[in-house]
């Protein structure tokens, strides 16, 4: 899940049911995404602040405990390609 072209996002997900989370998050945030290189690869445009508030009404919409470790990660050349297709 990527913030911006100059910084992306990974997360390490602890809880009972971590496929539904992420199903569910992405169910929230589909009107973000980006894919355009490598449909694979999962790119959103969406604030740090947005996402983990998507991700904590996720979890409480499918009635999960969890615990996230989010880590800032320098973004992928797919993730630069997708954002130069999408505008031009």
């Amino acid at each position: 899940m990527h913030q911006s072209p100059s910084r992306s996002t990974s997360t390490q997900r602890f809880t009972e049911d971590a496929p539904g989370l992420e199903n569910a998050i992405h169910q929230r945030i589909d009107s973000r995404r980006l894919n355009r290189a490598n449909l694979r690869h999962v790119f959103f445009t969406i604030s740090l602040e947005a996402l983990v508030k998507e991700d904590e009404v996720a979890a409480a919409d499918i009635g999960v405990t969890h615990e996230i470790r989010w880590t800032l990660v320098s973004a992928a050349e797919q993730y630069r390609q997708s954002l130069a297709e999408r505008q031009g």
